[in-house]
């Protein structure tokens, strides 16, 4: 411990009134200051540095500390403040998460399926149209993507996708819910290594219009199943182009808004809501 020091006898010594302390010679080392800074060791874990006022003769400690603790029923409420604050922003939070990975997987898939058509393309150097692949374009295309399996086609009733019994389709819903037409993607379809199912129409419609292709880009298997949410039409060009349905050059251009409206009873809306998927950066926030 140091302490002020005056005097050569060991005893300190307090200006104010003279009086003489007891200290200890070895804790007090030459050329301190003898009335004010020191410091004063109060175990080999605890130091406490401070000034001593002057004319102070001693210094007195006292233990104040508490140890701080929650009850049991402040513990219950604040567990009650975020259940309910859980309670209001998770299924925003996971309703945006689930649209951000159907965006990811629609660019994906739109990527892919350019890339495959490019590869039939500069394989076979011959236009895409009905005279020269006829009903094996759907053959053609699942050779692309590898370890394709076979999803029947609807129109026949076989594979992964079927028809109720009374020879109604509701297996994938419109735009806003209703029921569709399956006669653009009924002749047949795959489904890709990573789940991803593709509908093909290489029928009668593809002579007039040119093949195309649907895609359900998170797999068939996986909700919602609506067009304009997850199932998606694109339309391939002679020349090879592929372009979302409704984009310039494409069957429905024309009914572009009418077949991607949350209020049309049509039973083809949603077809063209891959063009402004492609188009509008804030589509998959607004569904």
């Amino acid at each position: 411990m140091l302490l002020p020091y005056t005097g050569k006898d060991g005893m300190g010594f307090n200006q104010s009134n003279n009086r003489r302390l007891p200290l200890s010679p070895s804790l007090i080392r030459e050329g301190d200051n003898p009335v004010s800074h020191f410091t004063f060791h109060l175990s080999l874990k605890q130091k406490i540095a401070f000034t001593l006022a002057e004319g102070a003769t001693h210094v007195a400690r006292t233990n104040n500390q508490r140890k701080i603790a929650f009850t049991l029923a402040e513990v219950l409420i604040t567990l009650g403040i975020i259940g309910v604050i859980a309670a209001l922003t998770l299924p925003a939070l996971i309703n945006s998460t689930n649209k951000k990975e159907l965006e990811t997987a629609f660019k994906k898939q739109y990527s892919v399926l350019q890339q495959a058509v490019m590869m039939i393309k500069t394989e076979d150097d011959i236009d895409f149209n009905y005279e020269n692949y006829s009903s094996t374009f759907k053959t053609r295309l699942a050779e692309q993507y590898k370890s394709a399996q076979d999803c029947g086609s609807i129109v026949y009733d076989t594979g992964c996708i079927l028809r109720n019994e009374d020879d109604t389709f509701t297996y994938y819903t419109s735009y806003n819910g209703n029921a569709i037409s399956s006669q653009y993607f009924d002749d047949g379809g795959f489904i890709t290594p990573d789940g991803t199912l593709l509908l093909i129409e290489q029928g009668k419609q593809a002579q007039g219009i040119g093949y195309i292709v649907s895609i359900d880009v998170n797999g068939y298997k996986k909700r919602p199943n609506k067009l304009g949410h997850d199932l998606f039409m694109f339309q391939i060009t002679s020349e090879g182009k592929v372009l979302p349905m409704g984009a310039d050059g494409t069957y429905f251009n024309n009914q572009r808004e009418q077949y991607c409206s949350k209020t049309s009873t049509s039973n083809n809306n949603g077809a063209t809501c891959a063009y402004y998927a492609l188009t509008d950066t804030n589509y998959f926030k607004n569904l």
